[in-house]
């Protein structure tokens, strides 16, 4: 137990297929104490239910579609930036990412000719 606690000492995030549900939830939560404040403060009781609609109702119907769709798509894009900033910020601290990027420097200090002693198979 205590090998496996000194393996995750790096970037503790959550896994995604947890985060994108309770950002959802709480972006749906916001909206509807929203939606209901307002309901309150304009002083509404019921709705007029209506058999047929105009073409401005159905417009702003799609509207409000399209919104909804694009507010999804950016709740996604503002988590997955904030998972990628954090891994980026703790990629040079792991070893693993040390080991590959001083041997990539190496090996391109040798290819560009500056290496130190002869060069391979010559």
């Amino acid at each position: 137990m205590p090998r496996r606690r000194a393996e995750r000492r790096g970037l503790r995030l959550w896994h995604v297929w947890i985060v994108l549900p309770l950002a959802f939830i709480t972006a749906i939560a916001i909206a509807a104490g929203v939606f209901f404040a307002g309901w309150d403060l304009l002083g509404a009781r019921e709705l007029r239910p209506e058999r047929r609609i105009d073409s401005k109702t159905l417009f702003d119907l799609v509207k409000l579609s399209f919104t909804v769709v694009a507010g999804a798509g950016a709740l996604v894009a503002l988590v997955v930036a904030y998972r990628r900033q954090q891994i980026d910020r703790d990629g040079p601290s792991r070893p693993a990412t040390l080991v590959m990027t001083s041997s990539a420097a190496a090996e391109g200090v040798r290819v560009a000719g500056a290496g130190y002693g002869p060069a391979p198979g010559g």
